[in-house]
């Protein structure tokens, strides 16, 4: 959204506690201070930016329209005028928490290996487990409340095995199938598993641009920015 009204850095930081609470996306200021206790993660993750620019937590897992899609235009208060920006405010607001590292925070993209030295699926997590943010690699790679159904799925899967043929001749091989009627180039698929922009900032359309390519499927989960 567009206003002509616009609000300084100082303005904003004086709107930093849990009975007055606003925050900064993409320029925008957002009085918060009744969403937050609905927020979907809690209150404390919109508490931890009161009266800062919230810009980059907020694109780690959201798209730019949930903001509008969620907020009433009450709660809407301007942009910010960024002629005021100042020192304080270019600095990370989470900063200060005495923590020696952000568990939000993912390596570079120079620190990551090419794509074609990863193998297999075991690779992906190692390199995940190296290279995501903490926050990130903890949603990727556990499950819901003891993990059972996931390590049961994965025991599962390490009891079929290949026939090694030896001497065959692979110049003409077929690894197409179907499921559930549709077509795919192999019987694989991409799971619903949500909170996509965690790992990439192309979300869901990264994903259902891979499994178009490829020729395989994508089940697109419910919260999914």
């Amino acid at each position: 959204m567009e206003f002509s009204n616009l609000v300084s850095v100082q303005d904003v930081y004086k709107h930093n506690t849990p009975e007055d609470c606003w925050i900064v996306i993409d320029d925008q200021v957002l009085d918060v201070t009744k969403f937050a206790p609905e927020h979907p993660g809690g209150a404390s993750l919109l508490l931890k930016y009161a009266g800062r620019d919230a810009t980059k937590a907020y694109a780690e897992y959201h798209a730019p329209g949930v903001v509008k899609d969620t907020l009433s235009l009450d709660c809407f208060k301007g942009n910010l005028d960024r002629s005021t920006i100042d020192r304080s405010w270019q600095q990370d607001p989470t900063s200060n928490a005495g923590v020696s590292s952000n568990p939000a925070q993912a390596a570079p993209d120079s620190e990551k290996p090419e794509l074609h030295s990863i193998i297999n699926s075991y690779d992906f997590e190692e390199v995940a487990a190296r290279t995501a943010s903490k926050k990130t690699y903890a949603f990727y790679s556990t499950a819901a409340t003891d993990c059972w159904t996931r390590d049961m799925n994965e025991s599962m899967y390490k009891r079929i095995w290949f026939r090694p043929r030896v001497l065959k001749d692979v110049a003409q091989i077929d690894t197409s199938s179907t499921i559930l009627g549709h077509k795919v180039s192999v019987p694989l698929f991409i799971c619903p598993t949500g909170l996509a922009r965690m790992i990439n900032p192309e979300a869901e359309k990264g994903l259902a641009r891979a499994a178009k390519s490829t020729g395989i499927i994508e089940i697109v989960g419910i919260v999914s920015p």
